[in-house]
């Protein structure tokens, strides 16, 4: 074959195959339930296809760690460090690579990788604030790189792993394997979902709108219709490209007392499907209460003046007599003895300085003695208006 045709032949094989990207940052376990905090790790992907040598590289941001000499990782592999061994030990079969010192930030920071001529060959600054993965911060998920190939420093590119399932205080997370969000391409991102009416009636359609970016093949709505004691089978609807760029689709009316759940489901070239909100967040679904309708002419209690009389007379009465500081200080000083010895045990267990984690206590409770004080005078100079 003539070489002028080799070149479009082989830059199209090129766009139809994932890249690869060489030795990425793959998952961060930056928030451990129970603020553990030695309970760190981070795990390292060569998506290459040669073998990588790490001799020399080092962390230069979050952790610090320096890679030691005759340090490789193989086509596939997986390497993790952790903050300490004997914790990592406890929930995972993985044995990491080697320990880091200075712990990850709780509230994100800028990780970097480089290499030993000093150039950085990854970085992500991660936060624990939206786009990020919510999930990850505290809440037993860690944070997931789901394209390997695509920036490490897109918020897109990060899901949270599979919660623990009916343990709050046990780690999630796959060091050392393949992670639950892997993906060859990065997936269609979806942002700006909208829906109204946000509280409807019976019979309100409710209509749902998003943008979506990353030229998706098919958008689709998955709507749940609650009731008490029961919920109904997930339904698929498909969402239309609308005036301004967004997708739009509508839930049909339903009965009063009923919960609407609903979430958003773009997939894109090569199958790669996002769901939004992910299915591991706090909140994997967006909700809309059906309200019922009231009766024709039913007011509020507090309407009617003879009633709301009689209820200011008691209010003021328990106010100036039951609910003062006098009777609750009592309470607040025996809630604060009994939570003291918690407070030096949980300080012990992730090494913090005890004095200062019971002095920060102190003065927590202290400010709620304040508030609860402040807000029995407000409502005490409220009731004296009328």
């Amino acid at each position: 074959m003539h070489s002028r045709f080799l070149f479009p032949i082989a830059l199209i094989t090129t766009l139809a195959s994932p890249l690869r990207a060489g030795v990425v940052i793959n998952e961060i376990f930056f928030h451990a339930p129970n603020d553990l905090n030695d309970l760190e790790y981070i795990e390292l992907f060569n998506d290459s296809p040669d073998t990588a040598d790490l001799g020399g590289w080092k962390f230069s941001n979050g952790i610090q760690y320096e890679f030691p000499n005759g340090t490789t990782m193989q086509p596939g592999a997986y390497l993790v460090l952790c903050k300490d061994r004997t914790w990592f030990a406890k929930f995972y079969q993985h044995t990491p690579a080697g320990e880091f010192s200075k712990s990850l930030q709780d509230s994100g920071e800028k990780v970097t990788l480089k290499n030993t001529a000093g150039k950085a060959v990854e970085s992500v600054e991660y936060n624990d604030r939206p786009p990020w993965p919510q999930s990850a911060d505290g809440h037993t998920a860690s944070l997931e790189r789901i394209c390997p190939s695509a920036p490490a420093k897109q918020a897109s590119n990060w899901a949270p792993s599979a919660l623990s399932a009916n343990d709050d205080s046990k780690p999630a997370g796959t060091p050392g394997s393949r992670n639950g969000n892997y993906m060859a391409t990065l997936p269609p991102v979806i942002t700006g979902v909208h829906f109204t009416p946000e509280i409807c009636q019976p019979g309100d359609v409710v209509t749902v709108t998003a943008n979506v970016e990353g030229e998706p093949t098919r958008v689709e709505l998955l709507y749940r219709i609650a009731q008490p004691g029961s919920e109904s089978n997930e339904t698929s609807v498909g969402m239309e490209r609308a005036a301004g760029g967004d997708y739009a689709a509508t839930i049909p009316g339903s009965e009063a007392n009923r919960i609407l759940r609903f979430r958003i489901r773009a997939t894109g070239s090569g199958g790669a499907t996002r769901i939004y909100p992910h299915p591991n967040e706090l909140r994997p679904a967006f909700s809309v209460y059906v309200a019922p309708v009231l009766e024709t002419g039913s007011k509020p209690l507090l309407a009617n003046p003879i009633f709301r009389e009689k209820f200011r007379s008691r209010l003021k009465v328990l106010a100036s007599t039951v609910f003062t500081e006098e009777s609750f200080g009592p309470h607040i000083d025996r809630l604060e003895a009994s939570l003291e010895p918690e407070i030096l045990l949980r300080a012990s267990l992730v090494k913090r300085n005890p004095g200062v984690v019971v002095d920060r206590f102190h003065q927590t409770m202290n400010s709620l003695r304040e508030h609860i004080k402040q807000r029995h005078a407000f409502v005490l100079a409220e009731l004296e208006k009328e």
